[in-house]
Order: structure tokens, then sequence, then C-alpha cells
């Protein structure tokens, strides 16, 4: 009799118990797999989500805002520039900012010159997004020349892209116009922050945003910063920092955050379980056979054939659990990702006070769809995470098998043919 059919009789020796075992390993897998899958899902949906929402975290001193005056020590810029070199940090640019408050002597409006670095991805003050409507942006050519932007509503009508501007004694070249998502910018001047700063005698950055790669990144990168720049000294706040984004974009990160720790611990969860089982079923099977496996060496058997028939049976046990896992994540892997979205986004949406998802408008996003919930791409199948799960169910056989295995074929045919 071959291997792999006297293989196949040991598992169907006590069906009821194979069965369960089978069961127990496809659940256990299952859900390792859906999870996996949501996890993936959310972490591409937050990809998406970057350029639709708010991921800038601000840093300032501690209790005063660019509108006090205050600057930030010149190390922080060095700092911060150095955590954003490093691509594990998740940090896409670094922008530094000034400003200066003036008024038009004619209208007496209000007007803010704003200082920012040429070379970085210029910024709305207060959040947001620029568009250029005409002319151009600041490049890494205009650091210390005496060129300027100027919004879409800024207040003087005559000043158009090509003219000059003269504020508080500083005369600019305006070389383009832009609107502004967010903030108040659309009524200011953008120049280069080292011409402001020396045209106005600033010493220092009066704050700092600093871009995060994507919305799941963001706690992570916040304490990053609080922890590198110690923004906190023996009970004394230094620096303000803190995530630029309003409360509906702090619950859907939130959420996000939460659904994927509670999918990486739940396949964490199943992995160990299915482990577990495995490797609990192959002592049990093993403690009952190692008489079978002495009568096996006394007869002639080479460890080597009596290891296969083994491992061919775990396997085969691992391989139907994972069929078994299949029908299990193509079943309730969807209402899975549904449950934990719905609940989560509802949960956060609440805490945040904007009321659930589904209850009226209160708490939807650009980021979610008509009922309120966070759009993630529909629960799927890919053949990666397939063959990932099949890999990982037959591994977990094999090293299920492999100690008990092997302690049984330690012991001497004698010894083993008194086991009991």
């Amino acid at each position: 009799m071959s291997v792999v059919n006297r293989s196949l009789k040991n598992v169907l020796r006590k069906p009821t118990r194979a069965l369960g075992v089978i069961i127990i390993i496809g659940v256990s897998l299952g859900i390792f797999l859906s999870m996996s899958i949501i996890n993936d899902s959310i972490s591409d949906r937050s990809m998406e989500l970057s350029g639709d929402l708010e991921t800038r975290i601000t840093i300032a001193p501690a209790g005063a805002g660019p509108k006090g005056g205050e600057t930030l020590d010149g190390n922080v810029s060095i700092e911060v520039e150095s955590l954003a070199a490093d691509p594990d940090n998740h940090i896409t640019s670094v922008q530094q900012l000034v400003t200066h408050r003036t008024w038009n002597e004619t209208t007496s409006e209000k007007r803010f010159v704003i200082g920012q670095d040429p070379g970085a991805p210029l910024v709305p003050y207060g959040g947001g997004s620029i568009t250029m409507e005409s002319g151009r942006g600041l490049d890494h050519g205009d650091v210390g020349e005496n060129v300027a932007l100027i919004g879409i509503r800024y207040p003087d009508d005559s000043v158009t892209v090509g003219n000059t501007l003269i504020v508080s004694g500083l005369e600019l070249l305006v070389v383009g116009n832009f609107s502004a998502e967010g903030g108040f910018s659309e009524t200011s001047i953008i120049a280069p922050i080292d011409v402001v700063q020396e045209a106005f005698a600033i010493s220092g950055a009066q704050i700092i945003y600093v871009e995060v790669d994507y919305l799941g990144n963001m706690d992570h990168v916040e304490e990053l910063l609080k922890e590198e720049l110690e923004a906190t000294v023996n009970g004394t706040t230094r620096y303000d920092i803190a995530p630029l984004a309003d409360m509906e974009s702090t619950a859907l990160q939130d959420s996000l955050n939460a659904i994927m720790a509670n999918s990486e611990l739940g396949a964490s969860f199943s992995l160990v379980t299915a482990a577990t089982v495995m490797v609990f079923i192959m002592v049990l099977i093993t403690r009952e056979r190692i008489q079978e496996i002495g009568v096996l060496k006394a007869i002639g058997f080479k460890d080597s054939r009596i290891l296969s028939q083994f491992f061919v049976e775990s396997s085969v046990l691992a391989t139907i659990g994972f069929v078994v896992a299949l029908v299990f994540a193509l079943v309730a892997g969807p209402s899975i990702q549904s449950f934990m979205v719905e609940n989560e986004t509802d949960t956060n949406l609440i805490d945040s006070g904007k009321g659930g998802g589904g209850k009226g408008g209160g708490g939807r996003t650009s980021a979610m769809g008509g009922s309120g919930e966070i759009e993630v791409a529909d629960f799927s199948l890919s053949g990666s995470f397939i063959l990932y799960t099949l890999i990982l169910a037959l591994i977990l056989g094999l090293v299920g098998a492999l100690y008990p295995i092997i302690k049984a074929l330690m012991l001497k045919p004698a010894e083993a043919l008194r086991y009991e």
C-alpha cells in the first residue's frame, strides 16, 4: 500500500474527529484569510484618501501659533528634515512657514505676507491645498528672490501677474495667482521664506507643516515627532504637535486605524488558533499510534518513510482545512468586512460629535458613500492571498507534525510496542 493511500485511510480512521479538526482549522484559516483581505483593502483605501483628506501635522511653539509671532528653535527644522529623509518615517514633505500682518494704507484692509520654502510644496495658511490659476508657482530657484504669489481674492485688483507690489517697503514681483481650498490664504501674499524673514526680522519658522504619506500613518508620525523633538520635557510642553484635520477627517482616520488594528488582531489570533489546533491534534494522533510506529520500525520501515507518511496525513488535513477556509471566506468574508466598517465608522463619528453615518447627513465626508460608511473595495479573494494561505496551511501542518513524530521515532521498537 502506498504512503499516500495509507495516509488517507489513517485520516479517515476517526471521521468524526477528523471532521471536527478540519472545521476548526478551516474556520481559523478562513478568518485569517478574511482579516488579511480586509486589512489590505483598508490599507489601499487609506492611500486613496490621502489626496482627499488632510494628512498634515503642524509643529508650532507651545501655546502660540503663527499669529503670536513666536518662532521655533532653528534645530527643529533640521531635525524634522532629517526625519523626512528616512522613507520609513512616512513623511513626504516638510514646509516651513512665517507670517507678517500688514494693512493696506488706502483701503485699511488687513493683508498677510506668508513666507514659505520654495523648495517644498506650498500650503495654504491653516491647511488645505493650493491651485495655480495663472502664472507659475515658486520653485527652488526662487530662494532669496523678491518674487510673490497673490491669492485670487487679493484686495487690490490692480495687482496682477507681472506687476510689482510693495508691502511695508518690500518690493515683490508677482509671478503667479492662486486659489486655496481651506485656510484663508486667498487674500494673502506668498513669498520665499528667507525673503520674508529678512524683510521683517523674523528668525526661524513660526510653524512647520509635515505632510504624511497616507492617513493611516498620521498617529505614528505624530508620536514620532513628539518623541524625537522632545515636545514635552519635565512636564513642560515645548511644542504643540497635532494633526491639521477637521473632526470628520479625524473620525475617518480613527475608523480606518481601528479597522486595520482589529483585522490585524483577528488575523493573528486565528493564525495562532490554527497552529495550536494543528500541533495539538498531531501530538494526539502520534501518541495514539506510537505502538503502530513501533510495529512499522520492527518490520523494517525506515524512519524517513514513517515520517513521510505522517507528513502526508498532516498535509491532507491542512489542505482540506484550506478548502474549508476558502468557502468560509467567500461566504462570511463580505459580512465581516461590512460589519467592521459600519461598526467602526458609526462609533468614531458618534465620538467625534458628528452622529452615526446612516442617521441623516451628519458625519459624511467625501470619503464616504451615500450610507455614511467608508467606501472600500468589494471583498474578493485574490490569487496571491489564496496561494499564501495554502502555503501557510501546509507549513502549519508540517510544523505541527514534526516535533511529536520525531519524538516518537526516537523510541526503540521494543519501547514503542510497550507504550501505553
